[in-house]
């Protein structure tokens, strides 16, 4: 009996997780592109996190990112995103590297001028 009990409080406190995993939730900030980079930083917040996403998703905040880097003859220019994203794990040498990990589940909008009020914070 206290088997059962053992495996049916593993099974809903597994299922609450993933589930509330999976749930996406809207950030805004800058995006950055590079070699061996693809980041996402909150305005306002020196966390940087590695993000996650299907190729379909990525490319047009890559070729905004692209442009802006060649018109100012600068790598890693950052453009301004308003994403929804859910928490991912690291895969790959860089992801470790940051805060966290954050996998694109829709492009809400992105502007190669970043609003006032959205400061990129120094990271250290």
């Amino acid at each position: 009996m206290m088997k059962r009990i053992l495996a049916a409080v593993t099974l809903a406190l597994s299922a609450s997780c993933s589930y509330a995993a999976e749930e996406p939730i809207t950030v805004q900030g800058m995006y950055v592109w590079g070699e061996g980079v693809e980041t996402f930083q909150p305005c306002n917040d020196p966390s940087v996190f590695w993000l996650n996403g299907d190729e379909a998703s990525l490319q047009p905040l890559r070729q905004l990112a692209a442009e802006v880097m060649k018109k100012k003859h600068q790598p890693y220019q950052p453009i301004y995103v308003v994403l929804q994203v859910t928490e991912d794990v690291p895969q790959g040498e860089f992801a470790e590297d940051y805060d966290g990990v954050y996998r694109l589940s829709k492009v809400e909008s992105f502007s190669a001028q970043i609003p006032k009020g959205c400061e990129r914070q120094q990271v250290y």
